[in-house]
């Protein structure tokens, strides 16, 4: 779909397994459906999800990077839209 990938998932020994790519959705796993977190729960991943990351390609690995704080869109950051292309019109200037 076209999604930046952000974060990566590692398993046990810090190995990566899989990339997620856009936003995503951390949530419990009820008896029957998806649940709350707890407060302890939703601090550890915030802390472990909190620095996006970039990827690189290293021979046949990939490397994960933590993405600086400068080059991370704040939530609460307007989204500047690309203006539209003005069309010169002889007859209004």
């Amino acid at each position: 779909m076209g999604k930046d990938l952000n974060r990566a998932l590692r398993d046990e020994d810090g190995e990566i397994y899989d990339i997620i790519a856009g936003d995503f959705l951390v949530v419990g796993l009820g008896e029957e459906d998806f649940s709350s977190l707890s407060p302890e729960l939703m601090k550890q991943f915030e802390e472990h999800f909190h620095q996006p990351e970039t990827f690189v390609r290293m021979g046949r690995s990939i490397m994960a990077l933590p993405l600086p704080d400068d080059m991370v869109k704040k939530e609460d950051a307007p989204i500047k839209a690309d203006p539209a292309p003005r069309k010169s019109s002889p007859d209004r200037d």
